[in-house]
């Protein structure tokens, strides 16, 4: 396809801008001679004449359509994908979306191809050069999500073993970011509310994927829960242990509990009269402390 190109654009060229023959008894006014519009040149007739050119051929243009075509049949890649409508077309929405799938899918084996090869080998090599060259401990300049940072490279660690490199395109990293996203969102949606599952974990874990955000920033958008309260039963819990024969100073009494009675408790009812007994009754049930 570049050579039918540079060929259709030197044929162009050669057409605008012709080249000329010249009586050899004027050879040393060449310098002088240029193709400007509207020049006129002293010569005798005849003794500048124009090379004549032949126009490009038609198959010259028919050979760049079939190889269009065959680079859009190897890499799926029509005017669809591209984002170029189709004149007189009755394709559906089903077959432009199978269209774009399939190129890119094609276009990600490629950039896998493209990986695992070129890439791959010159990391390796350069990774190679390192260790037989780098004899003492070295910052390294490293790029990472919070900007460059300076780490040491000590040439000990690496000196025996085999090492592969790993190579991702940006592209590569990108779509994986998306994918993680993606599934993100579907747990969020599934799991929500969910008894069984850590909300406040899932938040977290949905945020740094979705947003692509480091553990500090999650930390500042999320809200810390608060420590449970243990209840408190009644009331106070009583200050004195009370002796054989008395109540305690004060006994919390709730409303759904019945009150236990011991038996040295209820002799000492018995000695009370029954406007006494119809007051500690009245307290007991309001759940107010009963005093001695």
């Amino acid at each position: 396809m570049n050579d039918v190109t540079n060929q259709n654009i030197d044929s162009v060229t050669f057409t605008l801008n012709q080249m000329y023959t010249l009586d050899p008894k004027y050879a040393d006014q060449i310098s002088e001679i240029e193709n400007i519009p509207g020049a006129v040149y002293p010569f005798e007739a005849g003794t500048l004449q124009p090379i004549a050119q032949r126009p490009v051929p038609p198959e010259a243009f028919n050979e760049r359509m079939n190889i269009k075509n065959e680079i859009r049949e190897t890499t799926a890649s029509n005017e669809v994908v591209k984002g170029v409508g189709q004149q007189n077309s009755n394709t559906t929405a089903t077959e432009i979306q199978a269209q774009i799938a399939g190129a890119g899918q094609r276009i990600n084996m490629k950039v896998t191809q493209v990986e695992n090869g070129y890439f791959f080998r010159m990391a390796h090599i350069v990774f190679e050069m390192i260790r037989l060259y780098v004899t003492e401990p070295t910052m390294v300049r490293i790029l990472g999500r919070d900007g460059a940072r300076w780490e040491e490279f000590d040439p000990s660690q690496f000196k025996d073993g085999d090492y592969e490199p790993r190579v991702q395109l940006d592209v590569t990293v990108k779509n994986d970011q998306q994918r993680q996203a993606a599934n993100a969102k579907e747990m969020l949606a599934a799991f929500l509310n969910d008894p069984d599952i850590n909300q406040q974990e899932l938040k977290k874990l949905v945020l740094a994927r979705s947003f692509d955000l480091d553990p500090d920033e999650v930390g500042l958008l999320v809200t810390p829960v608060a420590p449970p309260v243990a209840p408190q039963m009644g009331g106070a819990m009583p200050t004195s242990v009370p002796t054989q024969g008395q109540l305690p100073a004060e006994m919390p009494m709730s409303q759904n509990t019945e009150p236990t009675v011991t038996p040295a408790e209820m002799a000492q009812m018995e000695q009370m009269t029954p406007e006494e007994l119809a007051q500690l009754q009245a307290m007991m049930q309001q759940g107010a402390p009963v005093a001695a």
